[in-house]
């Protein structure tokens, strides 16, 4: 899945779509993770935030406890790539690495 960003004459990237989408291909109600996508990032895939340390539509944190070592490690490559973060926090909704990765590593998990 290349980048999904609205460049120069491409569509918008459809976060809610996208977001739906992974969230139902891994059996998790889509409602709390685009909750947590508003929070995070209102949808921008290119989003950097705290600082320039978190990254992407989930803002994966780059700081050495951060879950975007997480995600490289698991196979994902690139945290501005919305396919792969609404992949990613789908994937920890759905419980795949509970206990250690769940959503309230996010701070906007505890803001619903």
């Amino acid at each position: 899945h290349a980048h999904q960003t609205a460049q120069e004459g491409q569509q918008p990237f459809d976060w809610v779509a996208v977001v739906t989408e992974r969230a139902e291909a891994h059996g998790v109600a889509p409602g709390p993770l685009l909750r947590l996508v508003v929070c995070e990032s209102r949808g921008d895939p290119l989003a950097v935030g705290d600082h320039g340390t978190s990254w992407g539509l989930v803002q994966l944190s780059t700081l050495r406890t951060g879950l975007y070592w997480h995600f490289l490690a698991v196979g994902y490559e690139d945290a501005f790539d919305g396919w792969q973060a609404a992949d990613y926090v789908a994937r920890v909704a759905a419980g795949e690495w509970w206990p250690g990765v769940r959503l309230s590593r996010w701070s906007c998990y505890w803001r619903q």
